[in-house]
């Protein structure tokens, strides 16, 4: 069985947490770390930072997460820049490029197109404005 992980940024580490998630009340979220330090408490963060580990990882054996930024290639050596979603309609992980036009399985991103976290939604958004426009 595999593990299942969150991610989150601590509003007051200014730092990613992660473990088990714990929903407090509406748009109050906390992470109870993985590796407790002594005091095993969880930490506040950021509902919108939230990601749940895919199970998945990039060319150079990073965790992909929900919301991270990766390069990747498509047929015939186009390359392209997306985030990971959670698709509900499909029920599986995708990769959404071309400004949300298009999407890929994850799956099929990670067997075949080479991918490499380059970021994440939360934190460096902007690398979504450099998208390569040629997929």
């Amino acid at each position: 069985m595999r593990k299942i992980i969150f991610r989150g940024f601590s509003k007051y580490l200014c730092e990613w947490i992660y473990g088990d998630l714990e929903h407090v009340e509406q748009d109050h979220v906390r992470i109870w770390p993985l590796h407790a330090s002594g005091d095993n408490r969880a930490d506040d963060v950021s509902p919108k930072s939230v990601g749940q580990y895919t199970g998945l990882k990039d060319q150079e054996g990073k965790e992909i997460y929900e919301g991270d930024i990766v390069d990747f290639e498509l047929l015939r050596g186009k390359k392209s820049r997306g985030y990971v979603t959670y698709s509900d309609e499909k029920a599986r992980y995708v990769v959404t490029f071309q400004r949300g036009k298009y999407e890929r399985a994850l799956s099929w991103v990670c067997a075949v197109g080479k991918p490499v976290v380059v970021g994440n939604t939360y934190e460096t958004p902007e690398l979504l404005e450099e998208e390569r426009p040629n997929a």
